[in-house]
């Protein structure tokens, strides 16, 4: 994407937060349901601390790109933010200023490390 670049979305900023909030919610599980969910999505079971905001540009960047690409998004030149959380080897990304085709709907991605698609989450 010629003229496309990704920046991390700020870590205190309330998506980030709901984004970590909702993958502590899977990755620590106190239900049964939330359990399933998270073998489902095929999220590690993690601490809560170790479900952090990332805040590395070149990271942003990639997550960035390959949010854009799952959705094969066109995008218009210009600089686009991007909310990550990492947690344990797997990044949740939602894109915070790229246009969605989803209408008022907007849908977060789970990438494994190397940027592969596990799963899409359709809301917040």
């Amino acid at each position: 994407m010629r003229g496309v670049t990704f920046t991390c979305a700020d870590s205190s900023s309330e998506i980030v937060r709901t984004m970590r909030s909702w993958a502590i919610g899977y990755t620590v599980p106190r239900s049964p349901r939330a359990e399933e969910v998270r073998v489902g999505l095929h999220l590690p079971r993690i601490a809560a601390d170790s479900v952090q905001p990332v805040v590395d540009a070149s990271v942003c960047a990639r997550a960035g790109l390959a949010y854009a690409s799952s959705h094969r998004q066109r995008l218009a030149t210009g600089t686009y933010q991007t909310a990550v959380v990492r947690a344990g080897g797997r990044y949740i990304v939602r894109s915070v200023t790229a246009p969605e085709p989803l209408g008022e709907w907007n849908s977060v991605v789970e990438f494994d490390e190397r940027f592969r698609l596990e799963s899409g989450i359709l809301g917040f």
